[in-house]
């Protein structure tokens, strides 16, 4: 080889075989068809930690395909047979992984990253999260059902929730950790030359960590206290009469972790004593961005709908999710090029385990409800910018959603004229009212003719 000379020929070959086996391992299953993805054999289920089915093999079902869990007929989940088959646990990860319309063929895409396409960077946090997911836990075990109840129920991303999950399994790579895996020497806090730096001391004993918790007043008494981990420090903050707040305290111990690598790296930092102010704006942010006021009627916002430009017709949609429910919400509005409402839909659905998937799947909708009109020429809008690109482009072929975003394009070329386009949310709010109205529907699909009397306002403020 031509790098044999400089003494890389090995060096390379070894790096590329070591990147083959961690796309192998990592890599998981899209479902197109289902005729390629054997059940209990490969990865393809989508939720975080959860790719392979642990129902315990049927003999006589050992190398059945994911295809004889789809209808025929309808080309969705066959939930009889799945219920009767499957764990709930299982049964209801498989039942919420979005399908086509169509039959296409199944395809493995990268999980750790939006595109579906590995990354270097990608593939090292999956090592990452290999190495330490061999740590002893006791997740398990019946007293931490109800903290692990606890953290899915936070109110705060699901980054956050994630961060607390593998902070109370043990499994952040503290540099205790690192030392247990061999990975680095010394397992001492790097910032205040501690001789251990396990994920307790690194959230709550270190200094730079008690100098943010210090202007907290009601955690006086917790912080003369002494634990032997996080997890009994969690216990005892969620025990404090009156209840302290778990989502605040949650997003304060992400922000120090992050803040902590941004000291390792040398990178510049504001004062740990500023991290509260971050983390209650960031909250707040948050949380207000999951439940958006409508505006006021008589205020006129920045951003508005528009006629369309060189087609007949526009084609608003949008998706929400209903957390609570595990459902989601699909919203359509139709209008004519003067602005006036020619049909609008509001439909319930299973959520698809991800925003994008949502939006994507009521993408797939607004351009089958243009066809069932028998619309020729359309303009469709929506408010995510990633599912506008992937309508316009290849960038998410191999992303989750993928399969939802082919099908809409094939379903597009049906038209005469047709394009996508991105609008902020202020110009689509009678489809986003839409799709929350769905959450109340009493059928799956509710298509009307006209905007319903109770976000008729909105119609109105667009036409002003």
């Amino acid at each position: 080889m031509l790098l044999e000379g400089f003494g890389w020929d090995g060096v390379l070959r070894t790096s590329i075989l070591k990147a083959r086996d961690v796309i192998k391992n990592g890599i998981v299953w899209r479902v197109g068809n289902g005729k390629s993805i054997k059940i209990w054999k490969q990865r393809w289920l989508l939720e975080d930690n959860h790719h392979k089915v642990i129902t315990p093999i049927p003999s006589i079902l050992a190398d059945s395909t994911v295809s004889e869990l789809i209808s025929p007929q309808t080309q969705q989940w066959d939930a009889t047979l799945i219920d009767s088959i499957f764990f709930p646990y299982d049964a209801t990860a498989i039942k919420s992984i979005p399908l086509s319309e169509g039959s296409p063929e199944d395809k493995p895409f990268w999980p750790g990253t939006s595109t579906g396409q590995y990354t270097v960077r990608s593939g090292y946090k999956f090592l990452q999260a290999e190495e330490l997911k061999s740590q002893p836990s006791c997740s398990n075990l019946k007293p931490m059902e109800r903290i692990w109840k606890d953290v899915w129920s936070l109110q705060v991303p699901k980054k956050i929730q994630v961060f607390m999950w593998c902070t109370l399994k043990d499994s952040l790579p503290s540099k205790l950790n690192l030392k247990r895996r061999h990975v680095v020497e010394d397992p001492g806090c790097e910032i205040c030359a501690a001789p251990t730096e396990d994920i307790l001391h690194a959230l709550w004993d270190c200094p730079q960590a008690k100098a943010t918790w210090r202007g907290d007043t009601r955690l006086g008494e917790v912080r003369r206290s002494k634990f032997l981990n996080f997890t009994e420090l969690w216990c005892h903050v969620r025990e404090l009469e009156p209840p302290f707040d778990m989502e605040m305290f949650s997003t304060i111990c992400w922000a120090i972790w992050h803040r902590r690598n941004k000291v390792r790296l040398k990178q510049p930092v504001d004062k740990a004593d500023h991290i509260p102010v971050f983390a209650r704006e960031y909250l707040q942010e948050f949380q207000s961005s999951q439940e958006a006021p409508l505006p006021n009627p008589s205020s006129r916002p920045q951003a508005q709908w528009r006629k369309p430009t060189a087609c007949g017709f526009k084609v608003n949609y949008d998706g929400a999710v209903f957390a609570e429910t595990a459902e989601a919400g699909i919203g359509i509005v139709v209008r004519n090029a003067s602005g006036n409402p020619v049909a609008t839909l509001s439909q319930k659905i299973k959520f698809p385990l991800s925003v994008e998937a949502t939006e994507a799947m009521a993408a797939r909708r607004a351009v089958r409800l243009a066809l069932e009109l028998g619309l020729t020429e359309v303009e469709f809008e929506g408010d995510s910018c990633i599912i506008t690109g992937a309508l316009n482009g290849e960038k998410y072929s191999r992303a989750v959603f993928g399969v939802i975003i082919e099908d809409a394009k094939a379903l597009a070329q049906r038209l005469h004229t047709y394009s996508f386009h991105h609008v902020k949310r202020l110009g689509n709010l009678v489809a986003h009212a839409l799709a929350r109205r769905a959450q109340f529907c009493n059928v799956p699909n509710d298509r009307m003719e006209s905007v319903p009397p109770n976000i008729q306002h909105l119609l109105f403020l667009d036409a002003s």
